[in-house]
């Protein structure tokens, strides 16, 4: 008798060990799908701000020339404040 109800004390302290990890994996696994979804949510919004913008185009705005009356690059200002100017063109660039 001594035997069985020691063997009983072990099956009932295993069952409880089993039942609150269960309980963890479960937390852990809706914690996980709240992630994903926020994630998912998260990259949509960045493919439609992606395929809203042109393809091909500057990523900055670009400003027309005073008294323009077509387009023609005179000069273009890189970030770092260096001025290129086109040296090769014959139409004043």
């Amino acid at each position: 008798m001594a035997q069985t109800s020691a063997y009983m004390a072990r099956t009932d302290r295993f069952i409880q060990k089993t039942e609150a990890f269960m309980d963890r994996t479960e937390m852990k696994l809706q914690n996980h799908d709240a992630t994903l979804k926020s994630l998912e949510t998260q990259v949509g919004q960045i493919s439609q701000i992606l395929s809203s913008k042109p393809i091909g185009g500057f990523p900055s705005d670009t400003k027309v020339a005073k008294g323009a009356t077509h387009e023609q690059c005179n000069a273009i200002t890189t970030r770092n404040g260096k001025i290129l100017k086109n040296k090769t063109s014959g139409n004043g660039c």
